[in-house]
Formats: C-alpha cells, structure tokens, sequence
C-alpha cells in the first residue's frame, strides 16, 4: 500500500499466482482499514499475476473462473445472462497487471 501526494490517492495492491481469491480478500479487508481511517480516501487497486496467469487472462481464458475484461479488469461472467461481471471492492474496479 503507498500513498501519491502528487494524485492525492491510494495505491493497494497484492501479488499471487493463482489465489485469486485470497488476493481479493486481503485487498477488501486494507480497503475497509484504510477507509475506516479516511473515508474520503481515493483508492486505486491493483492484482499482480505471475507472467503465465497474466498472459493465460490476456488472451481471455481463466484462472479458476477468474477472467480479465478487455480493459485489464478483474471479474467474471455470469453463465446464467451471460454477462461481463466485475469483481468491485467497495464499488472499485481492480486492476490485473503482470507481476515484475
């Protein structure tokens, strides 16, 4: 977690492989820390994969039922409408980049 004077905004992000999951609950609970301690905070959120799931999202597959929208964004689809879902932490869209 970081914090940019400059944009005035939060940086959360959270590294995995292919836990997912994990990653977007430990994301959920700094959001609710940092929120409780600035409500007004503006927040960016970030999940970094490893260079196979990265690439395996990219190119639209998925990662246990995990997928990557066309703009970089973490969700799913909803096989019953099937429709675009995004994964939204306190109404925030995370962002899928390749770990370095």
């Amino acid at each position: 977690m970081g914090y940019n004077s400059s944009r005035d905004q939060w940086l959360i992000a959270e590294s995995k492989a292919t836990h997912i999951n994990a990653a977007t609950e430990q994301l959920g609970n700094t959001v609710e820390s940092l929120l409780r301690m600035h409500p007004e905070a503006k927040i960016e959120l970030r999940l970094f994969l490893d260079a196979k799931n990265f690439d395996l999202l990219k190119s639209g597959g998925e990662v246990y039922g995990w997928r990557m929208s066309a703009q970089g964004y973490l969700g799913w689809i909803d096989w019953e409408t099937k429709q675009w879902v995004d994964m939204l932490i306190q109404g925030l869209k995370i962002t899928v980049q390749r770990a370095p």
